[in-house]
């Protein structure tokens, strides 16, 4: 528990008290959490990016980040958010499914403003051209669709692989973006996706998920699509006094560190004025700190090594190859998709 760590690492040094002794032990546990590959770490979840959504027109404006919807679109948009893939947490293009348009990112549906029709507000101004500069222009077609998935947690730190379930084919999850980039710069190449490509973090304004690593499915996904995954995390920081370590994290091992880093500070900050021999060796209770921080490590690792076993053993029960995508690099040509 952390209160009871923090209360036997305070006055282990000069200058250690109750406050930098709290500081002490997160550190202490971020270095056992940068090690990696403990069972804690190790998660599993789910996702679906639904079909796309292009039913009825809408209203767009050159510079305005206000899409009007007609009576059919705003009919759909009402019943279009569901668990998972909220309208918000979607994107838009004008142009319709062709994907010709620029994506944007959809932050707002509004149903009172332009009542009895809906609109949506982008995350920047609207800048595709339009047949009536500046417009309004009525009648536009559109596409919504979610190729752009946000992490499943905050500390998350990276996939280990995704199942594509209804295809039966695994994704890959280290794809370098400059590749995609030269066959695809529009994004207008849609099939089976085959990858997620890292994308930054989330800078959606009002996003409950800002700063959460984002992702892109590519090709674009336009059916709907269902996903079981597996990913590493950094694991939380220790918070309130009674919070504890994941199981089979032994305190001890934690309050070595600690212990080390004390020490460590102690000697580069004892006075040089002091005579020879006088007071505390830091550096030897910097070494058996060490000592004992490796000991326990050792055994942590192999009492941890059976729950990372099941672990992978649960991941790799799912069998199949690469994901089929529908997308032939070679010719350009897209045969279909197959999606739930």
């Amino acid at each position: 528990m952390l209160a009871n760590m923090i209360s036997e690492l305070s006055g282990n040094a000069p200058g250690v008290d109750y406050a930098y002794a709290s500081t002490l032990v997160n550190e202490a546990w971020a270095d056992v959490r940068r090690l990696g590959g403990w069972s804690f770490q190790l998660e599993q979840t789910g996702f679906t990016v639904p079909g796309m959504l292009g039913t009825g027109t809408v209203t767009l404006t050159f510079g305005s980040p206000t899409v009007i919807g007609d009576a059919n679109a705003t009919a759909a948009w009402a019943t279009a958010s569901q668990y998972g893939s909220l309208l918000t947490q979607r994107q838009f293009r004008s142009g319709g499914v062709s994907g010709a348009g620029t994506i944007y990112e959809i932050i707002a549906l509004d149903t009172t403003t332009y009542a009895p029709f809906s609109a949506l507000t982008l995350n920047r101004p609207f800048s595709d051209p339009l047949a009536v500069m500046p417009g309004p222009d009525a009648g536009q077609e559109y596409s919504i669709y979610q190729p752009y998935i946000v992490a499943p947690v905050q500390d998350f730190r990276r996939w280990l692989t995704v199942f594509d379930i209804a295809n039966s084919g695994w994704l890959f999850v280290r794809g370098d973006r400059r590749e995609i980039a030269m066959c695809d710069p529009q994004r207008q190449i849609f099939a089976n996706p085959d990858r997620l490509l890292a994308l930054g973090s989330d800078t959606r304004s009002g996003s409950s998920t800002a700063g959460w690593q984002r992702y892109e499915l590519w090709p674009g996904p336009q059916n709907q699509y269902l996903y079981f995954a597996w990913f590493t995390r950094f694991g939380p920081d220790l918070v309130n006094l009674y919070d504890t370590l994941p199981d089979g994290i032994p305190e001890s091992m934690v309050k070595a560190r600690a212990r080390a880093r004390i020490y460590e500070q102690a000697e580069a900050n004892k006075n040089p004025q002091n005579p020879r021999g006088a007071g505390a060796d830091f550096r030897f209770l910097l070494g058996e700190a060490n000592k004992t921080f490796g000991r326990e490590l050792k055994q942590a690792r192999l009492e941890d090594r059976d729950k990372c076993d099941i672990f992978y053993t649960t991941m790799h029960r799912f069998r199949g190859g690469p994901a089929p995508t529908t997308f032939d690099p070679a010719t350009g040509g897209i045969s279909s998709q197959v999606g739930v």
